[in-house]
């Protein structure tokens, strides 16, 4: 695993802080932890363990600089003999959220301690990818055959509803989220969500294809 610095009077990335093998087995996702610094990257692996990986300044060693920065494994996590799937972190990076099949794991990443699980009722089936939704105390996520809102003030389901997602995206600027979803036979369909409410305020349906991925882009609109 590589980390880069981004060298403004050359205008390039140079090799900051390389890791052999920084897991047993491969990496499957990388992610920061949102702030201004970006002092904390968290990596999951196929070996059942998280890492929060931080950077800190040290001396020189060869004395000419007086100090450089250098990223090293701080702390490790796992649950149980159980697999990560997907990570996010809070608005404010208070809180990392760590998907294990059905259970959502909520640790607090300067402890490293675990705060709370979630997990989804009935059918038990592995959740694919999860999010928050900023600006709210909600959690959304999903499975094969179900989309899941969380309540974080009651650590409960919110609502639910049976279908078939393919991806999903939240809109970080005005709290809501969409998803791509085949439930239809021979149809695609785009349905926007406020975490609120189980009903879209509005669905686009396309007839000719899927959707792989989605995403959001900043605008200095309202639309």
């Amino acid at each position: 695993m590589k980390f880069w610095k981004f060298d403004h009077s050359s205008q390039k990335y140079e090799l900051n802080t390389r890791v052999e093998s920084p897991h047993k087995k491969a990496v499957s996702a990388l992610l920061f932890q949102p702030g201004k610094r970006g002092d904390v990257v968290v990596s999951l692996s196929f070996d059942g363990r998280f890492k929060i990986w931080t950077r800190a300044e040290i001396a020189d060693q060869k004395g000419t600089e007086g100090h450089v920065s250098t990223w090293s494994c701080r702390s490790t996590g796992f649950y149980r003999d159980y697999l990560p799937h997907d990570a996010v972190f809070s608005e404010d990076g208070s809180i990392l959220a760590v998907s294990y099949g059905q259970i959502v794991t909520l640790w607090n990443p300067l402890d490293n301690a675990l705060k709370m699980t979630l997990c989804n009722s009935t059918p038990v089936l592995p959740i694919r990818q999860l999010d928050f939704i900023p600006g709210t105390h909600f959690l959304v996520t999903y499975t094969q055959e179900y989309l899941y809102v969380w309540n974080l003030l009651t650590c409960s389901v919110w609502w639910s509803c049976m279908l078939k997602i393919q991806c999903l995206a939240v809109d970080k600027k005005r709290g809501k989220f969409v998803v791509c979803d085949t439930s239809v036979p021979k149809k695609t369909r785009l349905l926007f969500f406020s975490p609120e409410s189980p009903v879209p305020f509005y669905v686009y349906t396309n007839l000719r294809a899927g959707c792989q991925s989605l995403c959001f882009i900043e605008t200095d609109t309202n639309e």
